[in-house]
């Protein structure tokens, strides 16, 4: 078991405010106020404090406990290579973190284990305390870790850009947006998000996949044997990353392993998917991790037939997902970064997001600059719609010329 470490606070700024709703801490915390940090390289040690936390809700997969266990059992990761921190203050649990450790060209890093395989990979934190501290006690606290676990730089990846507040003296590099649905029920949902043009050109749509057979719409649990369903997903998720020219993200062996193993976990985390179906075939197809009311999508396939096309099944599968899952108490469908169409039409929230680099030595600080360069050219490359178009048209080309 790792052993938590005091660690003075060189500030004492936490005030309580019970007026503003904030959660306030009482005056014997305030006069015994410190920090007291855990560094480890078994999960397990910190898995009090990591559920505590995810208690409070999570903004990503990423952020669960199950996810990173899962991650790290299906791609064997050397112990040596795993670092864990947990973060303590007046006894109750402030952060917890997972990382990495990665060495390029003698810069040692720390990294989210997952990468972009989730929206974010920010630290769980207690956000209402953590904001209460002052930017010098957070500044002690980064530092002590970057020291403790030999750091020359930690990486955070994408986080939101409010949170990237909490991470002192952080590079921000400007990235995707987090794109969700919010509603307390369908109603609301259709209410708001559709108009009545909207709601006619699903309907013409529906119209156009039923005259083409029977069509069919199905939820599979993590109790379900999802395993035909997922070989469906990957290999019409595949087909659509060939055309775009991309590579795809979800064609190795451990990385599918992965996918199929968390889909079935049973506890805090667990498995969701929805299908389409098309005289019983799969046309379209959504896989989720379920944490309280909060469902998160991370993969959605459509197949790619031209005949299918003008029904969109792609569309058409969210109009019976969006009814079901707010009828069925979900309240926030996170359906990841990156602007699509489908977010247009369905997310009335949008979360801007950076990605987080903190160095913690110049040789770090050196590096972050040197990596910081091709992220800021993609964003500004995204940014611009006709730049944009030009370089997805280029990609594509060049990926049929192979």
């Amino acid at each position: 078991m790792a052993a938590y470490q005091d660690l003075q606070l060189l500030r004492r700024e936490i005030e309580a405010d019970e007026a503003d709703g904030a959660i306030a801490v009482n005056q014997a915390d305030i006069d015994r106020i410190g920090v007291r940090m855990a560094f480890t390289d078994l999960l397990r040690d910190i898995e009090p404090a990591w559920r505590a936390l995810e208690a409070q809700g999570i903004d990503s997969p990423g952020q669960a406990y199950d996810f990173v266990r899962v991650w790290i059992e299906t791609f064997e990761i050397p112990r040596a290579d795993q670092a864990f921190v947990a973060v303590e203050v007046a006894g109750r649990p402030l952060m917890v973190a997972a990382f990495e450790r990665r060495t390029r060209f003698g810069v040692r890093m720390l990294q989210p284990f997952a990468g972009s395989h989730v929206g974010v990979n920010a630290p769980l934190m207690d956000r209402t305390r953590m904001v209460r501290l002052s930017q010098t006690d957070r500044r002690v606290i980064w530092s002590r870790i970057g020291k403790a676990l030999g750091a020359d730089l930690i990486r955070c990846g994408r986080v939101r850009a409010e949170d990237a507040a909490l991470l002192p003296d952080a590079i921000e590099i400007p990235s995707d947006s987090l794109y969700r649905t919010e509603f307390s029920s369908w109603e609301d949902c259709d209410r708001q998000q559709r108009t009545r043009s909207r709601r006619k050109h699903d309907k013409q749509q529906g119209a156009k996949l039923a005259a083409l057979g029977a069509v069919s719409y199905e939820e599979i649990g993590a109790e379900d044997d999802a395993s035909a369903a997922m070989d469906i997903l990957f290999a019409d998720r595949a087909a659509r990353f060939s055309e775009q020219g991309i590579e795809d993200p979800f064609a190795t062996p451990k990385v599918r392993a992965f996918y199929r193993s968390i889909f079935a976990n049973t506890g805090a985390l667990t498995g969701h998917m929805q299908v389409l179906r098309l005289d019983e075939a799969i046309v379209a197809a959504r896989y989720n991790l379920v944490a309280g009311d909060r469902m998160f999508c991370l993969i959605s396939s459509m197949n790619t037939e031209p005949k299918l096309q003008p029904g969109s099944p792609g569309k058409q599968i969210l109009v019976y997902l969006m009814q079901r899952i707010f009828a069925a108490g979900t309240r926030i469908f996170d359906m990841g970064a990156g602007f699509t169409d489908e977010k247009r039409h369905w997310c009335n929230v949008c979360l801007p997001l950076v990605e987080a680099l903190m160095p913690t030595t110049v040789k770090g600080k050196l590096f972050a600059l040197l990596v910081s360069i091709g992220p800021r050219l993609k964003h500004a490359v995204k940014s611009n719609q006709k730049l944009f178009a030009w370089a997805k048209s280029l990609r594509a080309r060049l990926s049929r010329r192979n």
